[in-house]
């Protein structure tokens, strides 16, 4: 019987799915000017083109929320928190949908783990104590500097070309990274902020799960492979959450807490994710990596306003030079694809 209920609601979500998106490519709409016009029809195309724009916003909330909650939990801990709720989600539609791991040999399920390993259990809990220590401003333009390690990762274990210009892009990059780092003063760059650099050395992280994931995404879907590998990164946060809730003495969880969890777990973890990868089909990497840069931009605001964090010139110019290299770089890649 459950095994029926799962078929009919996978089934009528699929038919559904399907019928929206041709009910809104009847109504007509174009894309927005100079992306590629793709199959889904033009009203899906300016959807995603929306939707992209709320990615950045979501994904700025994680580390101004994130700067909240690391006051009240061990940073594990909120990862744990987070990810539990969506995986929660995520396992219900592994088990509603019937899905399976289409291989289950040995190197197929270590590098799965590998890649929860690093993108479910290691970056999150590394950024959040990255935030114990530095502002929200410095941590979130910091960590617009992940496209570079990852092209350079890229280059180093999947042999892929880097160009010159994106050698350029990098340098760039990482110059405004040491502004930001050393608050535009070079005599106190013997003086890091440890936040700072914990945020830095963990892009490395996103940037080895970014390019361990490309093996996975030759047999999985993308929101498979967020999927299970958000399920096999649980216990894993869950063993190191028990340890910080002894080793902190943590007693007590707030409502405004578990609030702020329940938010990053379905919005931040599933819904950005999700509309993240559809926008990807939609305008390709390269065309998706400049909406990730709006990132920054968000977080400054939001903390500007709300944590009430000053903003200062080294903010404005580090981000500037980060963006103008990952544009570079950007920009190098769209040219070898064209040729």
């Amino acid at each position: 019987m459950c095994l029926i209920k799962a078929e009919i609601i996978c089934i009528i979500g699929n038919r559904c799915s399907n019928i929206y998106i041709q009910a809104a490519a009847a109504g007509g709409l174009s894309p927005p000017e100079g992306w590629p016009a793709k199959a889904l029809g033009g009203y899906a195309m300016k959807r995603s083109f929306i939707l992209m724009l709320i990615v950045p916003f979501l994904w700025a909330l994680n580390f101004v929320f994130g700067k909240m909650l690391v006051g009240i939990l061990p940073p594990f801990a909120i990862a744990a928190g987070r990810f539990t709720v969506a995986g929660i989600i995520f396992g219900l539609w592994i088990i509603i949908c019937r899905k399976r791991l289409p291989q289950t040999d040995m190197p197929f399920l270590l590098n799965l783990v590998m890649i929860s390993l690093t993108g479910v259990v290691a970056f999150n809990g590394i950024l959040y104590v990255g935030l114990q220590y530095t502002t929200v401003a410095n941590s979130t333009i910091v960590n617009s500097f992940n496209p570079i390690p990852t092209m350079l990762l890229a280059a180093l274990i999947l042999k892929e070309k880097v160009t010159g210009a994106q050698y350029g892009g990098a340098l760039l990059s990482i110059i405004g990274v040491f502004i930001i780092i050393s608050a535009g003063n070079v005599s106190s760059l013997a003086k890091f902020n440890i936040g700072d650099i914990i945020i830095f050395l963990n892009t490395f992280v996103w940037a080895l799960f970014s390019v361990l994931g490309k093996k996975a995404m030759k047999v999985l879907s993308p929101l498979e492979s967020i999927a299970f590998t958000t399920v096999m990164g649980l216990p894993f946060l869950w063993l190191l959450t028990a340890w910080e809730v002894h080793a902190y003495q943590v007693t007590s969880l707030p409502w405004s807490a578990v609030g702020l969890l329940v938010f990053l777990g379905i919005f931040a973890s599933v819904l950005a994710f999700v509309w993240w990868y559809q926008g990807i089909r939609d305008f390709g990497a390269s065309g998706a990596a400049i909406f990730y840069n709006l990132i920054p931009l968000y977080t400054l605001i939001i903390s500007g306003l709300y944590l009430r964090e000053t903003i200062y010139a080294y903010h404005i110019i580090g981000g500037l030079l980060i963006i103008a290299g990952i544009l570079v770089s950007s920009l190098s890649l769209n040219k070898g694809a064209a040729a």
